[in-house]
């Protein structure tokens, strides 16, 4: 097993509600080893606290809510580093994003707000989504904690919160922070949140462009995990290309 930091995409380990094969054995090794490790997901519609009990009870005995770090914690780290003056915030999101923003200090607030920090919400009507245009011309800054163009529930593709976040950006002609899966920031994020350097540090994942470019790009080591699929025609080069390769996560408790 190689040894460092180990930061891990949600979806290398469970996508759909399917435990990807060699998830809870790759996690028990990381345990028995004693290799600290940060899973990150780019999901806005629960807490780390909600999606770290979500994986106890789908099999992972180990799994802690703070070795959970999501795109809105993120965000909102950033924010506070970054745009400290800023304490005003509405959200389009679920109670979980509220209850992220306010252990950040944010004050809510749907009349003037500083920031709009947005996440999946399946319920938001058009006069809202209007309301959430105003607050960005008005000069809120458009913050997206989810960047993913269509989710996947109960067999059906339906809109995810990236197509709701184009939508904004052409309607305010303003460009949103991006806190989701592959974004630079979010990595940063979670490198401060693990005190970690990058360099001691191995990324493991399963989309190669979202998670082992700019993990190469940090200077991390990576992990690709392939799940069978072909690598071919996916943009690897003799210049930008894993470091390790393994067809399931079996392959890194060895």
């Amino acid at each position: 097993m190689l040894k460092g930091y180990y930061l891990i995409e949600l979806e290398t380990l469970i996508r759909h509600g399917r435990i990807r094969e060699g998830a809870i054995a790759f996690l028990e090794s990381l345990q028995e080893e004693g290799f600290p490790y940060l899973i990150i997901t780019e999901q806005s519609a629960r807490s780390n606290e909600q999606i770290a009990s979500a994986m106890m009870q789908s099999g992972f005995s180990h799994v802690t809510y703070d070795q959970i770090y999501t795109g809105v914690m993120a965000a909102v780290d950033w924010m506070i580093m970054y745009e400290p003056q800023r304490s005003r915030a509405a959200y389009i999101g679920s109670a979980a994003l509220r209850a992220t923003l306010e252990r950040g200090g944010y004050i809510i607030d749907h009349r003037s707000p500083e920031l709009l920090f947005t996440g999946l919400n399946r319920n938001m009507t058009y006069q809202e989504y209007s309301e959430a245009l105003g607050y960005i011309m008005q000069g809120a800054i458009l913050i997206s904690t989810d960047g993913r163009m269509r989710i996947r529930s109960e067999g059906v593709d339906q809109i995810g919160n990236g197509a709701i976040v184009k939508m904004l950006e052409a309607a305010s002609g303003e460009t949103a922070e991006m806190f989701g899966r592959g974004s630079e920031k979010m990595m940063r994020m979670a490198l401060r949140y693990m005190q970690a350097p990058a360099h001691q540090v191995i990324m493991v994942g399963s989309d190669f462009e979202r998670d082992i470019v700019p993990a190469l790009l940090m200077n991390m080591s990576t992990v690709f995990v392939t799940e069978g699929n072909s690598i071919e025609d996916l943009g690897m080069s003799d210049q930008v290309h894993p470091d390790y390769i393994v067809e399931t996560l079996y392959g890194l408790t060895k």
